[in-house]
This record gives structure tokens, C-alpha cells and sequence, in this order.
């Protein structure tokens, strides 16, 4: 097992294995490469240094070396592509997971509300169930855009051309604005469901 130190260079550690087979009856040798994928220049660097030994026991000469050059293909256009949208994805995921989190925050007052009669008391001095309802519901909605603006300030700085690019900044404020509403009326639905089914 070699480790060989690339932070300068790749910033990958290239590590791996070489396994070496029994010498067939007409002296030749075979070997077989275990590299470490996440640094793609593991394998090549092993192989060369596997060539570069053999080479120096069939010359006997210390000094002989192999050089190694890699250039690999700059990507095409539609892998760039699939990069951007697996990136994107990853970027969903988190942003949605983290979203989650505001969502249960709007359990929280009802809960509260049902433990100290909050409503009751505002109900009996003259509050209409209405306005009640109604004033919670926009104070989550707010509650919800400040990490929604926080998402699309994040989107720009990570350059996330598939919420903000040409003409899709609206859509992804419209589905934020729409979330934020759906799972504030959703979280009051099942926590009334949730209470009737404690009952």
C-alpha cells in the first residue's frame, strides 16, 4: 500500500495498491493496479510507477525514470451540462431539507396557543376568528421569506444558473412564495388532524 502526496498538485490524496502476480515459465511479470478513484490521476501515477521499477531492474540503471503526462479532454458541452444539473439537484435537496425546519416552526404558536388559550382570549375581547387565522397565516408566510431570500441570495453566490438564470428567476421565486404558503396551511390542517386524533 503507497501513499503519495498530491495536495499541491491535485488536491487528492493518490493512494492505492500494486498486486503482484507470479512470473510465468518466459520470465514475464504482470501486476494489477488498485488505485484510489477520487483522485483521477491515481491510476495512471500507479502504473508509471510500476513501469518505472521494472524499467530500472531491467536496465540496472538507478537513474532511469518515466515520465507521465495526463491531459484529459476539457468537457464537453453535455456533460457541463449534467455537472450543472447534478449540482442543482444537490442544491434542491439541501435548500428543501433546511426548509423543513422553518415548516415545523410553524407548529410551535398552535401548540403554544393550545396549551395557554392564547385565542380564547384574544376570541373573547373581540378578535374574529377570521383576522385570527388569517394574521397567523401571513406572520408564517413572512416568517417563511426570510430563508426564502436567503435561498436566492445563496443561488446567485453559488451561481446556480437553473434558479436564476435567463428568465427562470420567477418561477423559482413563484414555487419558493407557493411552498411557504402550501406548508403553512398543511401544518395547521395536520396539527388539527393530530389533536382530533389525540381527543
Amino acid at each position: 500500500m503507497l501513499l503519495m502526496s498530491s495536495f499541491n498538485e491535485s488536491y487528492d490524496s493518490r493512494y492505492g495498491a500494486i498486486v503482484m502476480d507470479p512470473q510465468n515459465d518466459d520470465g514475464s511479470i504482470g501486476y494489477s493496479v488498485l488505485p484510489n478513484n477520487t483522485c483521477q490521476h491515481a491510476a495512471p501515477t500507479f502504473v508509471n510507477l510500476m513501469n518505472a521499477v521494472i524499467l530500472r531492474l531491467a536496465t540496472h540503471n538507478e537513474n532511469m525514470t518515466i515520465q507521465i503526462r495526463n491531459h484529459p479532454m476539457p468537457m464537453t458541452e453535455s456533460q457541463h451540462l449534467q455537472h450543472q444539473d447534478l449540482d442543482a439537484f444537490s442544491v434542491t435537496i439541501v435548500v428543501y431539507l433546511n426548509s423543513d425546519f422553518i415548516r415545523a416552526s410553524f407548529v410551535v404558536p398552535i401548540v403554544k396557543e393550545h396549551e395557554v388559550k392564547v385565542k380564547h382570549q384574544q376570541l373573547i375581547s373581540g378578535v374574529s376568528i377570521l383576522s385570527y387565522w388569517v394574521s397567523t397565516h401571513i406572520w408564517d408566510i413572512i416568517s417563511f421569506l426570510v430563508p426564502s431570500l436567503f435561498a436566492i441570495i445563496l443561488f446567485y453566490i453559488f451561481g446556480s444558473e437553473q434558479f436564476i438564470g435567463n428568465g427562470v428567476i420567477f418561477p423559482t421565486v413563484l414555487i419558493l412564495l407557493e411552498y411557504g404558503f402550501a406548508t403553512a396551511s398543511s401544518t395547521y390542517c395536520l396539527t388539527f388532524f393530530s389533536r382530533i386524533l389525540l381527543c
